[in-house]
């Protein structure tokens, strides 16, 4: 039995189509970050 699945994808629908095509998948993701001006930004 699957616990958790951590995906990265970089750019695009992926997410959302994989959520689609597997939606009993527990899936989790993560993001890219920056740090501005002593800040983290999600890019």
């Amino acid at each position: 039995k699957l616990q958790d699945i951590i995906i990265a994808i970089e750019k695009g629908d992926g997410r959302e189509r994989l959520s689609k095509e597997k939606p009993g998948w527990p899936i989790r993701t993560l993001a890219r970050i920056d740090i501005v001006d002593g800040k983290v930004e999600i890019i």
